[in-house]
């Protein structure tokens, strides 16, 4: 610990060899040497094989000094108001004990330990040895306190791995400023040496890190690897091995002489221009990787036919399909997008005019002969069948992302959808992205059931995603920005305000933004902050006036203020992070702003809950709640302008905040934008008060008249809710409230999965319990990213006496149900709902949806007991009618597909109409694959992720698949299944997804009224028929038009006009399902 006023500053040394000179060199002008002094010291870190400590932001050290001292000394860091890390220090002398007695002696420091861990597991985690020459100067004149430059060889051991580190620490007592500038500026300036944050133990477990890495490379791989990129015209060369499909040039060794080789090898000789683009690290299926771009190479002079040469656009697009998977390619491919590589080489092209694209290689898929066509597996499909996961979302995302650049939609509602794009984004990184990065960390080489490894899928989403990317900040700039500026909206910089202007924002906010922000240098005494997660963020370099010396500085953006600011027009905004860089001198008085950039920080929200969590759920869900902000980086948004060296120092502060963790973070974790890294923060700009800019109001109806009981009415006759035609308040809203209010109601039963803010269903389940009724609501805690609210609910309803239960441990309960007890005079009555989505009012008015509020006994009697099953009430149910996962749904649907199969293999056809969130359970595809070479008929409506291959000769050439987006978002679930002519139709709320079948409580229920079956067959073909539809092909490309999302993919500007509860368009009078047309 330094003195009270110290300065202490530290410099990074190469090599012992400088060290040694450096110590050897006079002392700068204006100082004398007093004397040289010798210290050798170990220095012991202690930690629990779980790391509790650096878990909860201790240091423990024991360093041991020559005279035989003993130091035990604890560091705690603690997070402070703005996320600055603030750290408490207690330290001891203590006598030469053994560890297991160190700890119950008695001091400061080791009451600390015992508050933080059970000292009994503590173990030596690192080990430094430091030998120190110290000198000790002073200034010339009457200074009173010297300057101590101490000259640190450390060498540093964990296990078998050691190493050596080498740094200068300069103390320096309190003086006035300017002082010892002229002793840094010689260290730094006249020596070069490169000023350190971190402190020595911070260095020590980087450099033990590193050394670890090499030697599991090392033990891995016998050397690097280069792979060589041939470029002409827009085209690479693609080589094919044997029969692994196409792949970049690769061989083993390093440097320009090894790309040579590879070129003479592959492609017969040494033509054209090299230069190296980058790396790729190692894994635990290919060595690193060093990456060559080649120009100059006629495509015509090689001979040999075993190079292809494709447009760098159609490889990318087909990254992680059969013909292109190869482990090398793909980081290969990766290491392209983020290169200097011409631009013109990965841009977005423009809407297709109808030229030949290069053919799809169907035989890729395709059976290799009759025999071959039934190894398609009575279960499963094959590998190669299935199209990947994460691509079919990110297709998703791209298709969302044509709606942006469609100039015939709503301004404001074009803004939205990139809001919602940018939100879907950060989710896909927090959870998918991070949990194939854990799994690659973890060394898992399971391969996904589309056959790609963790590392394969990794790579090829890298690729993926960044195109997306490139694609959103390229409509945003260049088309969204321009035409709000158009209509007098305008997103300005600090520097398009005048004077005046930034007075007034000054005067209105600046005493709030200070009062938010702890404004902080980064040293040794004040570590890099802990920027949370999504929260954009400002990094900057500052540096005192009379010194060269710059310091690092990061500022997290205040979550309470908005993300955008306006100025008195009304009609301009100022993004949050331009008035705080606008106002930095303010913030950092006396000190020159060097340059300043915005950053963001995507963290890693897998779930940690236990799959067997037999304790308090609430409490384990608080704690994942608590601790997601601070999980490991997953991504790294930048600013283009920000230069190299701060994009590096920001990678290295997150990658080494806990230090005792791998991070897996990297450079091809880093994205470059434009301008504004957080697009999700653009739903304030979406959000503004300009109806002439958004879609005209939804007209909504209900089939209820509002003057009779709404029981007396669903005793007649069921009826058939449709949202967002029907209104939530006026059918399920009303069912719910009037159970809570009737006084012949005894009970009432639901599920929570997601609600609204504002729930009239939470407040009608309190007044049902004030009235003495029954009042039972499982609450579903799991909800991903709405946790915290669900929480707030359980705990509100518990508090007003309502029956509160949490899903199962291992299954989270999707179900969108409800049941209520109503005494009648002919005995207790049970009227239910079940629908497809939540019970939610403010999702209903955007998401088409279907329900179905009935009184049907049997299904009621079903019904109670799947929540006698959900309350551990009872252990068994019956059930012959309601499919329910994870018990027998997904066998049911099964059964009625293969029932399909049969009547087709006998002459009597087959027919399968269905609409889904997504489909990729491989039992489901494989049985639609068999009726499709069966020649039953399949029509699929799959919003977002679809494995299946629609299309392939002599598999699935009998099933079409599309996907439809609009002004509403596609909910539905509906299930159609010929029969023979006489159908049967299902709705409820399961995909034919795996978690759904498998991990969630799902309920779906037949629909048996004749004509609520004809409005749900109008509704599968509204959306089966509607032109604005993209079809799936079977090389994963949607298609529409011209228009191709696949890859790179292509900007459409179609007209949108879809009817009312399918997409965008003009307002339509709602429909009534539930009307009964005249007799006759």
């Amino acid at each position: 610990m330094g003195m009270l006023g110290e300065r202490i500053l530290r410099f990074e040394v190469p090599s012992g060899e400088i060290l040694e000179w450096l110590l050897g060199e006079p002392l700068p002008p204006g100082f004398h040497e007093e004397r040289i002094e010798l210290d050798l010291f170990r220095a012991l870190y202690y930690d629990t094989p779980g790391h509790d400590l650096e878990r909860r932001g201790a240091t423990v050290c024991l360093s041991i000094h020559q005279d035989g001292t003993h130091l035990l000394g604890v560091d705690v860091r603690e997070r402070a108001t703005g996320g600055v890390v603030r750290r408490r220090r207690a330290e001891a002398r203590v006598p030469d004990l053994a560890p297991s007695d160190l700890f119950a002696h008695a001091c400061e420091p080791t009451r600390v330990v015992r508050a933080l861990c059970d000292p009994s597991l503590l173990d030596i985690v690192l080990e430094l040895g430091v030998t120190r020459r110290l000198r000790v100067a002073r200034a010339d004149g009457d200074a009173p306190a010297p300057v101590h430059i101490a000259y640190d060889i450390a060498t540093v051991r964990r296990g078998d791995t050691s190493g050596e580190l080498y740094e200068v620490e300069i103390r320096m007592p309190e003086a006035p400023p300017g002082r010892f500038e002229g002793l840094v500026r010689t260290f730094e300036e006249g020596y070069g040496l490169r000023p350190l944050l971190g402190d020595l133990a911070s260095r020590a477990r980087e450099l033990v890190s590193a050394l670890e890495g090499e030697e599991l490379a090392r033990r891995l791989h016998a050397a690097r690897e280069v792979a060589v990129v041939a470029y002409h015209n827009g085209r690479i060369a693609l080589c094919r091995s044997g029969g692994e499909g196409l792949r970049v040039p690769t061989g083993p060794g390093s440097g320009r002489d090894a790309c040579h080789r590879v070129l003479r090898g592959w492609l017969g000789g040494v033509r054209g221009r090299v230069r190296i683009l980058g790396t790729s690290p190692g894994d635990s299926q290919r060595p690193a990787l060093e990456v060559w771009l080649a120009e100059g190479i006629e495509p015509d002079a090689i001979g040999g036919g075993q190079c292809t040469w494709l447009s760098l656009e159609h490889v990318l697009q087909a990254a992680g399909s059969p013909q292109l998977r190869d482990a090398r390619t793909l980081a290969a491919l990766e290491v392209v997008l983020r290169s200097d590589l011409p631009a013109h080489a990965v841009t977005i092209p423009t809407p297709a005019t109808g030229a030949a694209s290069e053919p799809l290689d169907l035989a890729a898929y395709a059976p290799e002969s009759d025999d071959d066509a039934d190894v398609l597996a009575p279960k499963e499909a094959r590998p190669e069948l299935l199209l990947n996961r994460e691509l079919c979302r990110l297709a998703f995302d791209e298709r969302i992302l044509v709606m942006v650049e469609d100039r015939s939609i709503p301004l404001l509602e074009r803004v939205r959808f990139l809001a919602i794009f940018g939100a879907r984004q950060d989710d896909f990184f927090m959870t998918r992205v991070a949990e194939s990065k854990e799994q690659v960390a973890a060394g898992v080489t399971r391969r996904t059931p589309d056959g790609l490894t963790p590392a394969e899928q990794l790579e090829v989403i890298r690729i993926r995603a960044r195109q997306v990317a490139r694609r959103a900040y390229r409509v945003l700039t260049t088309s969204l920005l321009p035409d709000l500026a158009r209509e007098n909206l305008r997103v300005v910089r600090w520097n398009e305000l005048d004077d005046a202007e930034r007075t007034l924002l000054g005067e209105r906010h600046w005493a709030r933004i200070e009062a938010l922000i702890t404004p902080f240098v980064a040293d040794p005494s004040h570590p890099f902050p802990h920027i949370r997660n999504l929260r954009p963020a400002i990094a900057a370099i500052v540096r005192l006036p009379e010194s060269r010396l710059d310091r690092f500085v990061a500022i997290e953006l205040p979550g309470e203020l908005p993300r955008f600011v306006p100025l008195p027009d009304g009609r301009r905004y100022v993004p949050l992070e331009e008035l705080i860089l606008g106002g930095l001198p303010r913030l950092y008085p006396g000190l020159e702003v060097v340059r300043a950039h915005t950053f963001r920080v995507t963290r890693s929200a897998t779930s940690r809950l236990p799959a067997d969590e037999v304790g308090d759920v609430m409490a384990a869900v608080e704690d994942e709640i608590a601790t997601r902000p601070f999980r490991q980086a997953v991504r790294l948004e930048v600013e283009e302008a920000m230069p190299e060296e701060m994009r590096r120092h920001l990678l290295r502060e997150l990658r080494f905040e806990a230090p005792e963790s791998l991070s897996t973070l990297g450079e091809a974790d880093i994205y470059a934008v434009p301008w504004l890294v957080d697009l999700a923060g653009l739903s304030e700009i979406a959000a503004l008060d300009a109806p002439e800019l958004k879609y005209p109001p939804l007209e909504r109806s209900s089939p209820f008249a509002p003057d009779r009981s709404i029981f007396d009415q669903i005793r007649e006759r069921s009826r058939l809710i449709a949202f967002p035609d029907h209104s939530f308040d006026a059918t399920v809203g009303r069912f719910l409230a009037e159970a809570a209010d009737d006084p012949d109601v005894v009970g009432i039963k639901t599920t929570l999965y997601r609600t609204d803010p504002d729930s009239e269903i939470v407040r009608a389940l309190a007044r049902a319990r004030a009235a003495g009724k029954d009042a039972f609501a499982l609450v579903e805690l799991k909800a991903s990213f709405d946790e915290r609210r669900n929480v707030e609910w359980a705990r509100s309803l518990d508090a007003a006496g309502v029956h509160v239960v949490f899903s199962p441990s291992r299954y989270k309960v999707h179900a969108k149900i409800a049941l209520v007890l109503r005494n009648e005079p002919d005995g207790i009555r049970r009227y239910i709902y079940l629908g497809t989505g939540n019970l939610n009012a403010s999702t209903a008015a955007a998401y088409t949806d279907v329900g179905i509020l009935t009184a049907d006994p049997g299904l009621g009697e079903e019904l109670n007991a799947v929540f006698g099953l959900l309350t551990g009430y009872s252990a068994s149910a019956r059930l012959d009618r309601l499919l329910v996962s994870p018990f027998q749904m997904r066998r049911r649907f099964l059964e009625l597909i293969e029932r399909e199969i049969e009547h087709a293999r006998a002459g009597r056809g087959g027919h399968i109409r269905a609409q889904m969130n997504g489909l990729s359970d491989r039992r489901i595809v494989a049985a639609l694959y068999r009726a499709s070479q069966a020649g039953v008929r399949i029509e699929l409506a799959v919003r977002e992720i679809c494995r299946l291959r629609p299309g392939l000769p002599g598999i699935s050439e009998n099933i079409r698949v599309v996907s439809l987006l609009g002004r509403l978002l596609q909910h539905s679930r509906i299930f159609y299944f010929g029969n023979a002519g006489d159908p049967e139709y299902y709705i409820g709320s399961a995909d034919w997804r795996p978690r759904n079948l498998l991990r969630r409580v799902e309920v779906v229920t037949p629909v048996d009224d004749p004509e609520h079956r004809a409005a749900l067959d109008r509704m599968l073909t509204t959306v089966l028929e509607h032109p604005e539809a993209w079809e799936l092909r079977a090389d994963g490309a949607y298609v529409r038009g011209n228009e191709v999302i696949g890859g790179i993919g292509t900007a459409g500007a179609i007209p949108f006009d879809p009817p009312v509860g399918a997409g965008a368009g003009p307002r339509h009078p709602p429909r009534d399902w539930n009307h009964r047309p005249p007799p006759g």
